[in-house]
């Protein structure tokens, strides 16, 4: 199994201006993922659960009945999966190039 080499990544969002107290301070979650295979299916939904526990951490609970909800939760999650999904893309993306470079540069039998 092809691991990532870096262990973790940094799931950050600055929060939305309808917390202003909280609004100047950027705010991040380690995931890590250097012990998933991020080239199988498994592993790629792992990753995704963590960034989902990762996006609770950062904009609280969602509970879609709390009238926060909508003015400070669902910003939050927007903002925040918006990065996540970008960063979730690129390194799944960089998990198969590895494995696909190494598999290219593996030796054959008989050379």
């Amino acid at each position: 199994m092809i691991r990532t080499m870096i262990s973790t990544l940094v799931l950050g969002a600055a929060l939305v201006s309808t917390a202003p107290a909280l609004a100047q301070d950027a705010v991040s979650v380690h995931v890590p993922y250097g012990d998933l295979n991020l080239t199988s299916d498994k592993g790629q939904r792992a990753f995704h659960a963590r960034l989902e526990d990762a996006a609770v951490k950062i904009c609280g609970a969602t509970d879609r009945r709390d009238p926060a909800y909508e003015s400070l939760q669902k910003p939050c999650l927007t903002e925040v999966w918006s990065d996540a999904n970008k960063q979730e893309r690129e390194v799944i993306a960089a998990a198969k190039f590895r494995a696909n470079l190494a598999a290219t540069s593996a030796p054959r039998p008989g050379e």
